[in-house]
């Protein structure tokens, strides 16, 4: 939890130059190019470190004067979140707020800031060791996960580390979301599988480490294909037809293409090339958008449902014919065809009198 005990050593390094990693306050900052220059470290340097929000002790560490800090506060370039902590003016408010009640940002807050794909959600999510005693009570509209995280936390750390983050997702989220996540982190290059094994996580996320796939290219793409499995249709992502990759592929023919929330008009104009391309080769295309996924999966799922049954027939006709249990022997059909044919002759048989 952000504000807990101190770092035995006041600066260690974590690896020779070029790198330049240190960790000060249990915080990894890399040291700025005019500091490992030789050239004194100002404030501005210092907060750059911590992303202008950082403890007093670990300024004072870098060779931050106390006197320093006070004028700095004084004339307005640096405020006090709380006691022993300060902040740049224009540094990020959700720091700055983790700073003022004591947690950390993790869950979709901080895969939000990290990049990672998540639904939309209006609920700040933080966390904080289960018996911790919060600074004061968080704002309303805030989640506390109060949960031993899977990696350590630094005593100086506001935002979780990237293990954590998936980790608790995982058991906050449903399933399909919880799952886009773990595939765009991996998609992303931010998460090792065999790192993740070796954590101890929860039955959830043990679940997900196992089926996620860093094949999407959105979320929206793993949300929409696990909730398609009911189809039992063969599914594809990121196929390329018609020299451009398609969302996904369902049977033979069904393509499906999810627009994200930023359409914008030339990106538009090349997809309805590419749809009209298509369908002129065969394919049946749908195309939804992320609200129409969220907000009315009952219409979209019903097309999609229409589409697979019109654009994969050969697929949903080896299911029926995998299901029937005494299918009919070749020489009893044979047998009734040809009375049917017999009886179909003599029907149409006119009868001629004979003579004139």
């Amino acid at each position: 939890m952000a504000g807990g005990g101190e770092s035995s050593a006041h600066v260690s390094l974590t690896a020779a130059k070029p790198s330049l990693l240190v960790h000060i306050r249990g915080v990894a900052v890399h040291l700025p190019p005019r500091v490992r220059d030789g050239v004194g470290m100002d404030i501005d340097d210092a907060l750059g470190m911590f992303d202008g929000v950082a403890r007093v002790r670990a300024l004072l560490d870098l060779g931050i004067g106390d006197a320093r800090i006070r004028r700095a506060v004084a004339e307005g370039r640096l405020r006090r979140p709380r006691r022993g902590w300060v902040a740049a003016p224009h540094a990020d408010a959700l720091l700055v707020a983790a700073a003022e009640v004591g947690v950390v940002l993790t869950c979709v807050t901080q895969a939000r800031r990290l990049g990672i794909w998540t639904a939309s959600a209006d609920t700040h999510h933080v966390g904080a060791a289960p018996h911790a005693k919060l600074v004061r009570p968080p704002r309303t509209g805030t989640h506390v996960h109060w949960a031993q995280p899977a990696v350590p936390r630094g005593p100086g750390v506001l935002s979780d580390p990237v293990g954590n983050v998936p980790a608790i997702l995982a058991v906050c989220q449903p399933y399909e979301t919880g799952l886009a996540a773990w595939e765009s982190a991996m998609r992303l290059g931010m998460l090792d599988r065999e790192v993740m094994r070796r954590l101890d996580l929860a039955p959830d996320a043990r679940r997900l480490l196992a089926e996620a796939r860093p094949f999407a290219d959105a979320g929206t793409e793993t949300v929409v294909m696990s909730r398609l499995r009911w189809l039992r249709l063969p599914m594809q992502r990121q196929v390329v037809i018609a020299g451009r990759r398609v969302d996904l592929l369902v049977g033979d023919r069904l393509v499906i293409q999810i627009d994200g929330g930023h359409h914008v008009d030339s990106q538009r104009m090349a997809d309805n090339e590419h749809d009209a391309r298509l369908r002129l080769m065969g394919y049946h295309v749908i195309r939804v958008g992320y609200r129409q996924i969220f907000d009315d999966w009952a219409t979209v799922q019903g097309l999609i449902a229409r589409g697979g049954a019109r654009a994969a027939p050969r697929c949903a006709l080896r299911r029926r014919t995998r299901r029937r249990r005494n299918p009919e022997p070749d020489s009893l059909r044979r047998k009734r065809d040809l009375r049917r044919r017999r009886a179909g002759a003599g029907a149409d048989r006119v009868p001629v009198g004979r003579g004139g």
